[in-house]
Parts: C-alpha cells; structure tokens; sequence
C-alpha cells in the first residue's frame, strides 16, 4: 500500500488494522536510502498525525497507540523525531479547540503523558512545549520551569563574552567600526591594542585585555 493512499484499517484496528499500518510504515522505510530523503518525512506525516487523531475522536484506545508507536519508533533512530514534530501540531492544533478545554485537549495530554514510555524523557522535554508537559504532568512540579527561565534569561540577557564565528553581523558592526576609526597619531601597538580588546586573545585568555575604550567588552573569538 502506498504512503499516499487512503488508510482505511482503523475500522478494524484491534483485528488487523494495526498490523497493517505497522506494515504501511515499514514498507515506505525498508530502503535505507529512501528513509534518509526528506520527501519521505513528508509523507510519513499524514499517517502518523492520522494515527493521533483517531485516537483523540475516541476511535482507537490509547495503549494500542503507543504500542503501534513502539512499533514503528524501531524501524528508524529518526522516527522519535519526527513523531514529535507531528505531535507539536496536533498540540497548537488542540490548543486553540475552546482554549483548549475540549475532550480532543485532555486525551492529547493523556497520550503525551503515556508517551513517556516510547521515547526517552529527556527527548519529550527538549522538543515539546514547557506548558505542554506540565499539562500532561510530565513536568510535575515548577522546578523544571524555573531552571528552564534561568538558563534562557542567562543564555540571552548575560551573555558577557561573544564568539565572533557565531555572532550576530552588529558583532562585526562594532568590530569594524573601531577598526575604521581616525587613529591619527596613534602607533600601531595602540591599535594592536584596541583589536586585542574586541577579539581577545585566540587562546580565550580574554580577560588579559579587559575592555577597550569604547566599552563595547570582551568578544572571544574561542569556543564559547
């Protein structure tokens, strides 16, 4: 059965539905170059977001979902991922059904909670969303949230020293700016100097220099 044809196994899911789906999914992987192609993953979208909306409408029962997940999960190291990219649409998708109040919202919660046991914790809190998890209590507390602010907050408001292989183009704004100003009189060490207090030394020893005198810092041009 091709990837692009109707399904119409979940009419008799418990009988022999699953197995055929499990089948639909591992015929469209069984060619190790096919499943590195990223039309592929385009098409493995429709049945696996099919498959979490039948189970929301109440057609197909939670633990024969995570069991056809477990399924296919095995048949490719990528599959969690892209299981996870459909499943942040079905959540933008449940969020907005009555401010997500309705019944499609609270089994979602359900099969993200269950999902747990198919792919690793650590993966479900890096890809969903925080308000997600604490909906579906994976996150059961405010500890996890409240490390997840700082770290954020730190990442992007404290960020004291900047790399100028990843920075951002005013990064190199101010470099050259310094770097095209009228030095007049100055000798070349002074200059030496001011481009040492931008860039730091390539060591990272970059507190040596401390700031220039424009007081734009220390931008560190290692690996941080």
């Amino acid at each position: 059965m091709a990837l692009n044809s109707t399904f119409d196994g979940w009419k008799h899911w418990e009988k022999h539905g699953r197995s055929e789906y499990v089948k639909l999914i591992r015929h469209a992987l069984r060619d190790e170059d096919s499943a590195r192609n990223e039309s592929l993953k385009g098409n493995l979208s429709r049945p696996i977001y099919d498959l979490f909306w039948q189970c929301l409408k109440g057609r197909i029962r939670r633990d024969s979902v995570i069991s056809a997940l477990n399924d296919i999960l095995s048949l490719h190291w990528d599959l969690a991922s892209h299981v996870l990219d459909v499943i942040n649409i079905i959540d933008a998708e449940t969020s907005l059904l009555s401010d997500g109040l309705t019944d499609e919202r609270q089994i979602f919660c359900q099969v993200v909670k269950d999902i747990e046991k198919v792919i690793p914790d650590k993966l479900l809190k890096e890809r969903l969303e925080i308000d997600t998890l604490q909906d579906a209590g994976t996150v059961k507390n405010k500890i996890f949230y409240t490390k997840f602010i700082k770290i954020k907050t730190k990442l992007y408001y404290k960020q004291r020293r900047f790399n100028l292989f990843r920075e951002e183009s005013e990064g190199y704004a101010k470099l050259i700016t310094e770097l095209n100003q009228d030095f007049g009189a100055s000798s070349s060490v002074a200059i030496l100097d001011i481009i040492k207090s931008l860039i730091g030394e390539i060591c990272g020893n970059s507190e040596k220099y401390g700031k220039s005198s424009s007081g734009i810092g220390t931008i560190d041009s290692g690996g941080n």
